[in-house]
């Protein structure tokens, strides 16, 4: 499992999230490298405070890419069964994840890691680079929120 050639950090500032309600991201591009598909085990955050991921899912198409919204992984449309992945980086695919704002105040995470089995049973991870804030509806003090 790879990032598509070119991706870099990146990331999104949402101001006014309440706290344990279900933000989803999608648009995330991931792709198998290799021959075979990769099942996707876990998405956690890498380093941060206050952001849990409570659901994933991968969509083998990121042509339509979801985007972000106050819903849950299945109100957005995805599967959190889905975890198989068979998409080469000129056409990558699409992960998403539902994450959930828990601490009093923002919370915020520097990317994620998402571990992964591949066709021939060999477990790895993956840094995806992507830094979240999401912000608490009376932070004035955080940059964008």
């Amino acid at each position: 499992m790879s990032l598509p050639d070119g991706v870099t950090t990146f990331g999104a500032t949402i101001p006014d999230v309440p706290r344990t309600e279900p933000v989803t991201f999608g648009a995330l591009p991931v792709c198998s490298i290799g021959s075979g598909a990769v099942e996707v085990t876990a998405v956690s955050v890498h380093a941060g405070s206050g952001i849990v991921v409570n659901a994933f899912g991968v969509d083998a198409d990121l042509a339509d890419g979801f985007g972000m919204d106050f819903v849950d992984l299945s109100a957005a449309g995805f599967d959190s069964t889905a975890h198989t992945l068979e998409a080469p980086c000129g056409t990558p695919g699409e992960l998403a994840v539902e994450l959930e704002r828990t601490s009093v105040g923002t919370g915020t995470a520097e990317g994620f890691d998402v571990s992964y089995r591949t066709s021939a049973g060999d477990t790895e991870d993956l840094h995806l680079p992507f830094i979240v804030v999401l912000c608490a509806p009376e932070d004035s003090r955080t940059q964008d929120c």
